[in-house]
């Protein structure tokens, strides 16, 4: 019973770091796409938001 306990909290962790990885590559595309810059002025960024 505590092996499946474990398993199921082990199996939880793995679905969130996955999404946090998904979420990080959407982030690493945008970055990309907006020219790899780390200042962008803020119209451009609320436009790129819309």
């Amino acid at each position: 019973m505590r092996a499946e306990v474990l398993l199921d909290d082990v199996r939880d962790y793995a679905a969130r770091l996955n999404d946090k990885e998904q979420g990080m590559e959407r982030m690493r595309t945008k970055f990309r796409d907006m020219g790899g810059r780390l200042y962008v002025p803020a119209d451009e960024a609320a436009a790129d938001e819309r």
